[in-house]
């Protein structure tokens, strides 16, 4: 048994797994939930419908083994009970949430004034711009975490293959926009070859108008900067927490350049972008 990274949940791999009634894979991932997102008994199951119709669309994704009850999942007391208050995922939705844990953040000195005020002036635009506006973006079912960690690949002949989408914990429904805004921020993250917003920007929305019709992102830029805002403090909100107890150097990879990009983003001319040219 091999623990695997994670932010609040206790995930470990399986392997050469003997299985006492009938066969199973050689290997599984173990995954213990934490103990406020195990309270909300519909998140879990959807998270499990949601990557079972992902599965018969051809899009692989993990699938649950059964317990030997027959169930999918089960609740087990293996920890005393935690009452704290609780950000149920990353997402744009729960900026309330994330501007008090800033605030908290920010009286404890874990961040500083000039970061709290980027966050807050980063999610007063995203307002302003998209979510007073609702109802003229596009909405609907997100993954809002695809980053390098949770896009499976392989590469025969040359030839890169994506095989599989992974951590449905994010998923929510949403604007169309803050997806596609994700996406293009893990990438400019990680970007170590230097190919910068514009061109990552441009191969997204190409790739995206193959499958369907982009939705507007004008505002593409505010977007990532909500979604940045929102990934650096939920960072170190769990942090703060550690419920998992061991090593948060994970949970605060996004840290390490996060804020940089944050400010390069707020203060940038993003005009050159032309984000709606792959209609």
């Amino acid at each position: 048994m091999e623990e695997l990274t994670g932010y609040e949940d206790c995930n470990f791999r399986l392997s050469d797994i003997i299985w006492e009634t009938g066969s199973g894979p050689s290997k599984a991932i173990l995954k213990v939930s934490n103990p406020l997102e195990a309270k909300c008994d519909q998140n879990i199951d959807f998270q499990i419908k949601f990557c079972r119709m992902l599965n018969e669309k051809g899009i692989s994704c993990p699938t649950t083994i059964k317990r030997l009850d027959g169930r999918e999942w089960a609740r087990e007391e293996i920890a005393e009970g935690v009452s704290v208050g609780h950000i149920p995922y990353i997402a744009v939705e729960h900026r309330r949430g994330i501007l008090k844990e800033m605030k908290l953040l920010l009286e404890q000195s874990i961040i500083s004034k000039e970061k709290a005020k980027l966050v807050a002036e980063c999610l007063e635009e995203f307002d302003n711009r998209i979510a007073k506006h609702r109802e003229l973006f596009e909405t609907g079912l997100i993954h809002s975490d695809i980053n390098e960690t949770n896009v499976l690949m392989i590469e025969r002949n040359g030839h890169k293959k994506i095989t599989g989408l992974l951590d449905f914990g994010d998923v929510h429904e949403s604007f169309r926009i803050v997806d596609i805004a994700s996406t293009v921020l893990y990438l400019y993250l990680s970007d170590k070859q230097k190919q910068g917003v514009e061109s990552l920007t441009n191969g997204v929305l190409e790739g995206y108008h193959r499958v369907r019709e982009v939705p507007d992102c004008t505002h593409l830029i505010t977007a990532m900067k909500a979604r940045l805002s929102c990934s650096l403090i939920y960072g170190l909100r769990t942090a703060r927490l550690n419920f998992r107890g061991g090593s948060v150097d994970y949970v605060l990879r996004t840290q390490s350049n996060g804020w940089s990009v944050l400010q390069e983003l707020h203060h940038g001319d993003w005009r050159k972008i032309n984000v709606n040219d792959s209609n």
